[in-house]
Parts: structure tokens; C-alpha cells; sequence
């Protein structure tokens, strides 16, 4: 079927007659000419590099963000919450020895963009709930934990109906979808 894609990793290079001769296979089966791409170690490692950087940078621009646009104590917390949910999903990848490839790196700036999402709904829940209690109100303690628990409360639904539309076509994708895009899926699940 000319739809079909498949992807076979190769150690080492291929000469130019094995070229030739995928080429015609895909010819003759798909009448489509294989493609075919390389990527060195080298440039493997300057994509991680600059996918780490950029990481970075958006960690720093979205603290930025969020103590200009909330409190410093919440980018504080956000950032946290961003770097520990990155942990979780590079913790996984360790523990089951799966390739870290620019295609995680995608998923993991998904994962951040899910995550700081969810955070800045909940603090800017927290900040109408402190409005509507009364901003010249000197709080206690207890007092500014029942408005973050309500916050939380308030929030919860939408941050479950948004994981749950998210990991439909997550499911959908590791059962029906390609190989090639499994490890991607799996990150995301």
C-alpha cells in the first residue's frame, strides 16, 4: 500500500549498490523511490544540546511570565512542577533503557506546555478566590490553604477532561499507529 511507512534503523552505512537495490524493491512493490537520511552522532548530540537549551530558556522565560504576571513564590513552584514532571517521563525512559531522541524532546516541551497550562489555570483560580475573599484581608495560614484547596477543587474537572482528550488519541496512536512513532506516544502517555 502506498501509504505504508517503514522504518529500519542501520549501524552502519549502506554502499551504494544496497542503494540501488532498496530503491528498486520500493520501485517495484510501493512505486516509490526508499528515502533514506543519516543523522551522526554528532549532529545527534548538537540537536540534544540546543533542544536542552531551549528547554532552559523557556523555563527561564516562563518564570519570567509568571512572576510578572502572579507572584515570584508561584514561577518558583510552576518551575518545580515543570522540572518534576520532565523527571518523571526522562525517570521512565532510564528505567526501561529507551532512547532519548529529538521526538522525546518534543514531548517533553508538550509535556511543559501541559504542565505550566495547568499551573497558571490554578493560580489564576487562587488569585479570584483572594480577590473575592478580600485583598486588604490579612490572611492566616489556614485561611490561604482552604483557598488554594478550593482553587484545586475548581480546577480539577478541567485538568481531567484535558488528560482524558489527550490520552484518546494517545491510546489510539500506540494500538494503531506506527513504529516509528511508539517511543513518541509512549512519552506522551
Amino acid at each position: 500500500d502506498k501509504n505504508t511507512t517503514a522504518t529500519v534503523a542501520i549501524k552502519a552505512p549502506i554502499s551504494e549498490e544496497q542503494r540501488k537495490a532498496i530503491n528498486a524493491y520500493s520501485m517495484k512493490t510501493y512505486n516509490s523511490e526508499a528515502s533514506d537520511s543519516t543523522v551522526s552522532p554528532i549532529v545527534g548530540q548538537e540537536l540534544l544540546k540546543d533542544a536542552i537549551l531551549m528547554s532552559i530558556l523557556s523555563w527561564i522565560g516562563i518564570m519570567i511570565y509568571v512572576s510578572i504576571r502572579f507572584k515570584w513564590d508561584y514561577a518558583v513552584s510552576g518551575i518545580v512542577a515543570l522540572i518534576h514532571d520532565v523527571l518523571i517521563i526522562l525517570s521512565v525512559f532510564t528505567i526501561f533503557r529507551m532512547e532519548v531522541t529529538t521526538d522525546i524532546i518534543a514531548v517533553l516541551l508538550t509535556i511543559i506546555g501541559y504542565s505550566i497550562n495547568d499551573s497558571i489555570v490554578v493560580f489564576d483560580r487562587m488569585r479570584e478566590n483572594t480577590e473575592a475573599y478580600g485583598s486588604k484581608h490579612v490572611f492566616k495560614n489556614e485561611d490561604y490553604y482552604n483557598i488554594v484547596n478550593k482553587s484545586m477543587q475548581e480546577t480539577v474537572g478541567r485538568s481531567v477532561i484535558t488528560t482524558v482528550t489527550t490520552l484518546i488519541p494517545v491510546f489510539a496512536l500506540i494500538i494503531f499507529g506506527s513504529p516509528s512513532i511508539f517511543d513518541f506516544n509512549i512519552a506522551l502517555l
